[in-house]
């Protein structure tokens, strides 16, 4: 009898164990797939964390983009306006006598050739400050009378030109020769009618050379 009851205790506890071994390897294979979910969970991650940066940097790169467009319509507007400025010494009226005269006194302005000499001051460009001499009136260039002095320019010795045009009553003041070709105009100013002498104020700082404050001119 107590072989039969050992025999039945033992093929109990066989049978435990089989159980055991059973829900060890499922509870294995549950691990192995909880560590593959993880591993994938964490590629994920690092996926979903190299989109973020990369939108990250593409929102900066667009914001910069946005900046320097602004800047550069900015930029443009006052181009823009600094142009218009600039230009507007060019609305004169050409058609009419030089030695018109003006004024309820009709006082005829000063000549030209009454003037020897101009002097300029407070210029942005220290050499254009100074004595201007009448120089003769240059017929193969197309110039009326106009005003010269040196000075330096960039570190060089250079010619400083106070001129206009034989017709025009726009003044300019530069440098290099006379109405030449590629010729550096610092300023310009628009005189009136019969404007025999350039413009004491008002001059407008050329965009591409002058330089704050406009000169003003003395005779």
């Amino acid at each position: 009898m107590a072989s039969s009851e050992g025999s039945r205790e033992i093929e109990a506890a066989k049978k435990r164990l089989a159980a055991a071994k059973a829900r060890a390897s499922a509870d294995a294979k549950a691990l192995e797939a909880a560590k593959a979910g993880e591993t994938s969970a964490k590629k994920m991650a690092d996926m979903a964390k190299e989109n973020a940066d990369a939108a990250t940097k593409n929102r900066e790169s667009t914001l910069a983009q946005v900046q320097e467009s602004k800047k550069e319509a900015a930029e443009a507007e006052k181009s823009l306006k600094e142009a218009e400025e600039r230009w507007k010494v060019y609305d004169v009226d050409d058609s009419e006598d030089e030695d018109v005269e003006e004024g309820s006194s009709n006082k005829k302005q000063k000549k030209s050739d009454e003037v020897k000499e101009i002097v300029v001051e407070g210029c942005g460009i220290p050499g254009a400050n100074g004595t201007y001499k009448q120089a003769a009136r240059v017929q193969e260039l197309g110039l009326g009378v106009s005003y010269f002095r040196d000075g330096q320019w960039k570190g060089k010795e250079s010619r400083f030109c106070i001129y206009r045009k034989q017709g025009s009553r726009v003044w300019f003041l530069g440098v290099g020769h006379l109405g030449g070709n590629g010729k550096r105009l610092y300023y310009n100013g628009g005189g009136g009618k019969g404007a025999h002498l350039p413009p004491n104020t008002g001059w407008k700082i050329y965009v591409l050379n002058g330089k704050s404050p406009a000169p003003e001119l003395k005779w």
